[in-house]
Parts: C-alpha cells; structure tokens; sequence
C-alpha cells in the first residue's frame, strides 16, 4: 500500500483498511520465586525502570514492566486461576509487544568474591 492509497482511505473515512501501526511497546517481564527477591524487585521498580523507560522513550519505544508477582498475596502457581492469567498475559504478549522479554531471578544469596 503506497502513500496514495493511504491518503484515500483516510480521506474516505475507512480507517479500519489502514494496516496496523508496527508495535512499539516492550514488555518486561519479572519472574521470581514468591518468596525470595523482594528487594531485587522493589529495586527493579524503583530505580531501573524509570531509567529504562526515559532512555527508551527516546528511540520511540514504551517499556512495560509486567512483575509476575505484583499485587499477589500467595504463590501464584498455587492458584490455578493466577497461573492461567499469567500464562495469558505472557502469550498475549505477542501480539502487543515487538518481542517479549523475560528477566527470571535465580538466586538471591551473595557470593562471595
């Protein structure tokens, strides 16, 4: 479709045979164990994603955090309906974001150096 055409389907008003604005929405989603990285995430919320968010912003992109965890007051995986829902969520994701991105925590000990 070439700019002609497009300004004839604006022009006649039948924007529903425009063809879909590319995504420009990334999500980020956190997954953890329930009971361990509070603080990692906190952190994540707090400090890195308002940094990432501006520096994307710039390029034109909008970054979503998606916390597997936010607003859960048991182990979602324990919950079925939790579970589907985030399955969801995660499988949606490919029609709303340009890829999905995941950051699993694995460890919360310090090691030493």
């Amino acid at each position: 479709m070439d700019q002609t055409d497009v300004t004839k389907i604006v022009l006649l008003g039948r924007l529903e045979e425009l063809p879909p604005l590319p995504p420009t929405t990334v999500k980020l989603y956190t997954c953890a164990n329930y009971e361990e990285f509070d603080e990692e995430r906190r952190l994540l919320w707090h400090e890195v994603l308002p940094d990432l968010q501006k520096h994307c912003v710039r390029h034109g992109l909008d970054v979503i955090l998606v916390d597997m965890l936010e607003g859960c007051d048991h182990d979602p995986v324990l919950d079925q309906q939790q579970l589907k829902r985030r399955i969801e969520e995660i499988n949606a994701a490919h029609n709303e974001s340009i890829i999905p991105f995941f950051l699993v925590q694995l460890l919360s000990a310090v090691l030493p150096t």
